[in-house]
């Protein structure tokens, strides 16, 4: 039997194809969607191979855009053995020369680096080279925010294939001071994306230390400073000393004391060893002993002469996350560690609130931060979270606020959807109402949204939408309703385009 599409002509099939994508980002539930989405990579997927070895240019390259809406990172595993037993991924890659428009270039790309994932190392080096990173560079410039998100997940899928030698075709290319521009001057989401990338590249060996310096380090926003300075400021070929494990055990006998200024000398003194708690050797040294214990005990005094204790154990604790990672997540969720900075965020005294977040705030983006949102949803701590924007103090509901943003940033489908059947949405339209300095706290949530890796786009598009409909149920016939109504209609018009920019105050 001929297949339906081998029926139509390749203007009708283009047609046919922008009305699936339009019917898709039309659909008023993730559930809708994702039955839909299955659906039709099931009718598209097999003849994909098919169109692009008879069908014109023009025509693969509306297939190309349809399959960044409708494919998931699982139909790429298939569409790539498909278009390799037809003979068609010459022919696909061939079209990149050809490629002439933003957009055109854009979605080739994307499907293309993310096929590389599936394809043997041959395949996958050739499509490396025959990108045109010189003009994927361009697309990263502030002007082109409408662009970053489908080439930073292009960027990524090339990275996590080809590695060093990738990175070093992006930098050849300037791709590396164009994410260090969108630091300066690009959007929240785009400065979120360029700290991933830029990472990657350090983790990978770039030689990024000609355009990443310590002059540099101190003009950008302190997120960025916090995420990529010990990549510049430390040689992570030097090994440690081995001179530590004596006084190591003077810290310890330290830090074991009653005295809080003996305990806080102590939490300085272990600082050093915090920014190589990536190195096997400090890990044996810290795990061979009891410090985490400690270091979990001394977060539950309550004591106000041990404020200034908690405070530098939390320090200390964010230090270890982002540099060791998760071996130091994992033994912070075994003995609560994470629960308690939970509890002491929630306390009435401004400095330890602020230590506890930026901890929380650390450890989730750490890595290892998934295997706390996995606790979180196992153990209810994502509404706990969302009704602590039910309490009184302003502080706590900022700060819950916050986290609950970070954890949307970082999390998954699951962790949003948790919250939002906790009615986070109607939650923060009431602070809204309260106004400053809750004002704009939907939009602040939508914006996290949009910087979520793990949420594919068309599914975004479908929750923000979902957003919207209970933003404009919760605040009927307030005074609000049309301000806080366009307000959101605006942030989710700008995060579809990703030209939102908004900036956290630094």
């Amino acid at each position: 039997m001929r297949s339906f599409f081998s029926l139509l002509e390749f203007m009708e099939i283009e047609i046919l194809l922008g009305s699936i994508t339009q019917a898709l980002m039309a659909c008023r539930s993730i559930s809708d969607f994702e039955a839909s989405r299955l659906g039709f990579s099931k009718i598209l997927g097999p003849q994909i191979a098919e169109i692009i070895s008879v069908g014109s240019p023009a025509l693969i390259f509306a297939v190309t855009k349809a399959i960044t809406v409708i494919f998931f990172q699982s139909d790429y595993v298939n569409l790539a053995q498909s278009l390799e037993t037809a003979g068609s991924m010459d022919r696909l890659i061939d079209l990149l020369g050809v490629c002439e428009d933003t957009s055109t270039l854009a979605n080739f790309s994307s499907v293309l680096a993310k096929i590389s994932e599936h394809v043997d190392d041959t395949i996958a080096d050739e499509i490396l080279s025959r990108i045109p990173m010189d003009r994927i560079a361009d697309l990263l410039s502030p002007e082109n925010e409408q662009w970053h998100e489908i080439v930073f997940t292009a960027l990524a899928s090339l990275t996590k294939v080809g590695k060093l030698k990738a990175v070093e075709t992006m930098v050849e290319s300037g791709i590396d001071k164009k994410l260090l521009v969108l630091l300066g001057s690009g959007s929240e989401i785009s400065q979120h994306h360029a700290i991933i990338l830029l990472k990657t590249f350090c983790e990978l060996g770039a030689p990024l230390q000609g355009c990443m310096g310590p002059a540099v380090l101190i003009h950008l926003p302190w997120h960025a400073r916090l995420s990529l300075e010990r990549f510049v400021l430390f040689d992570q070929n030097v090994p440690p000393s081995t001179k530590p494990q004596q006084s190591f055990e003077v810290i310890l006998h330290k830090i074991l004391q009653k005295d809080n200024k003996d305990i806080i000398e102590a939490i300085q003194g272990l600082l050093p060893l915090a920014e190589r708690a990536n190195d096997s050797r400090v890990q044996d040294l810290l795990f061979g002993s009891n410090l985490f214990d400690r270091l979990a005990f001394l977060l539950q005094h309550r004591e106000v002469e041990s404020n200034q204790v908690r405070s530098q154990t939390a320090f200390l604790a964010m230090k270890l996350a982002c540099t060791g990672g998760e071996p130091y997540v994992r033994r912070f969720l075994e003995l609560n560690i994470v629960h308690e900075l939970i509890d002491m965020m929630q306390c009435n005294i401004d400095e330890l609130q602020d230590s506890a977040y930026y901890a929380l705030h650390q450890i989730v983006f750490a890595k290892g931060g998934s295997l706390v949102l996995q606790r979180f949803l196992q153990l209810g701590t994502i509404e706990k979270l969302v009704n602590l924007l039910d309490r009184k103090s302003v502080k706590t509901k900022d700060l819950a606020m916050q986290l609950l943003v970070d954890i949307v940033v970082v999390g998954t489908k699951p962790c949003v959807e948790r919250m939002l059947s906790s009615q986070v949405v109607e939650k923060l339209v009431a602070l809204e109402k309260a106004g400053e300095p809750f004002s704009g706290s939907v939009s602040r949530y939508i914006q996290g949204l949009n910087m979520c890796k793990n949420v594919q786009s068309a599914e975004r598009s479908v929750m923000k939408q979902h957003i919207l409909r209970k933003v404009r149920s919760a605040v009927r016939g307030h005074k609000l309703e049309a301000s806080l109504v366009a307000s959101v209609e605006t942030c989710i018009a700008e995060g579809s385009t990703g030209a939102s920019s908004s900036r956290k105050k630094k």
